[in-house]
């Protein structure tokens, strides 16, 4: 049984004290995978959109975060992610159980080792869709 936390958003101004719950939180974490000198891997998964993917404009090139992140945190941690450039919060939610981009698809498709940590970033989109169809007027009284 899978039994990811969502939304872990930690504040990467404060480094140290991020890398200190990353690791405690994934230690705590119990896994039924293996690797390499018998160490038990830990699978992140990171999920949302163009911050996700790592979409960088004008550049054609990804950058996912998930890559940094799965090299600071170190061997013992695998991070995997998909990144839905453009999508909106209520875009992932309306295609939760999709099989294809959904978020259910994507978590429960992944065994071995199985995931321990699910992030979800999302929002971004959100504010651009709002600041986007906001009229500009007269203060109000």
């Amino acid at each position: 049984m899978v039994r990811p936390i969502f939304s872990l958003l930690l504040s990467l101004r404060h480094k140290d004290l991020y890398h200190q719950r990353t690791h405690s939180i994934l230690k705590s974490m119990s896994n039924d995978g293996t690797s390499e000198g018998g160490v038990k891997p830990k699978r992140i998964f990171c999920y949302g959109d163009s911050l996700t993917a790592g979409t960088a404009p004008p550049l054609y090139d990804l950058f996912p975060y998930g890559q940094s992140l799965e090299s600071e945190l170190g061997d013992d941690v695998v991070v995997r992610w998909k990144g839905l450039p453009g999508w909106t919060a209520g875009s992932m939610v309306e295609y939760l159980d999709d099989n294809n981009v959904g978020l259910r698809a994507a978590v429960n498709g992944i065994d071995n080792p199985p995931i321990a940590l699910v992030i979800i970033l999302a929002g971004t989109n959100d504010i651009g869709f709002l600041t986007s169809s906001m009229t500009t007027g007269s203060a109000p009284d």
